[in-house]
């Protein structure tokens, strides 16, 4: 977060369009604390998107971000086979599909 007071939620929405292109109708929020406590302080948010709109924003002059959809199994496949090597990001899949299925927006695989 690095626009002063804005709220996390303006963040969440500011950074999803920036790096995707979309904005979300709706925000869940999956999680929140710290990535290495005791080593470091920083904080980090998790949120479920959902209901997506198109609402692109230009990217940081220093990103240079490739936007891919997979399905959930695609994605755990990438997680094991170390093609997703980033914490955050197989912690970000597994909770969204997890909340998914426990709301009953997903069906388990058969």
């Amino acid at each position: 977060m690095d626009k002063g007071t804005e709220t996390v939620e303006a963040c969440v929405q500011r950074e999803l369009a920036e790096e995707t292109g979309f904005q979300a109708k709706q925000l869940v929020k999956l999680f929140e604390g710290y990535l290495i406590p005791g080593y470091g302080n920083e904080y980090m948010y998790f949120f479920l998107a959902l209901d997506l709109f198109p609402l692109p924003l230009p990217a940081d002059e220093d990103e240079f971000i490739e936007t891919m959809s997979v399905s959930f199994a695609e994605a755990g496949e990438m997680i094991k086979t170390a093609q997703i090597v980033d914490v955050k990001t197989a912690l970000g899949v597994m909770m969204a599909e997890s909340w998914l299925k426990q709301n009953g927006l997903r069906k388990t695989a058969a």
